[in-house]
């Protein structure tokens, strides 16, 4: 008998490739509804990128962008839109430093295969 190898041990793919391109696309939308003035848009696609990227951060990088968010639901008031923006956008920029530290945006110098990057 044929003794048949466990492939759940060490699996052919890991979903590397596809998380990379969600979060990828996910900055895409951000930018978009940004640009756009589409508060509401730009408001899902931050906490999207937050829900792929949180399994990534630890409890403490969680708190902080939390923190940065809270209370920030855009309303149709100009005053209250500007600073809520503000929030949003600190939220969004800590999630893409958060992308960077864990070398989720660009490819490592250390790999030798990035070398010439």
């Amino acid at each position: 008998m044929v003794e048949q190898e466990n492939f759940s041990d060490n699996p052919l793919f890991n979903g590397g490739i596809d998380y990379v391109g969600r979060l990828n696309e996910l900055c895409r939308y951000c930018n978009y509804f940004y640009i756009n003035r589409m508060f509401d848009q730009w408001t899902l696609s931050v906490k999207a990128l937050h829900r792929e990227l949180s399994p990534k951060m630890n409890d403490k990088e969680n708190t902080k962008f939390e923190e940065l968010v809270s209370g920030a639901t855009i309303q149709n008031i100009k005053r209250e839109v500007i600073f809520k923006e503000d929030k949003i956008s600190k939220g969004e920029r800590y999630l893409r430093f958060m992308m960077s530290k864990k070398g989720l945006l660009m490819p490592s110098k250390d790999d030798p295969g990035n070398a010439m990057i």
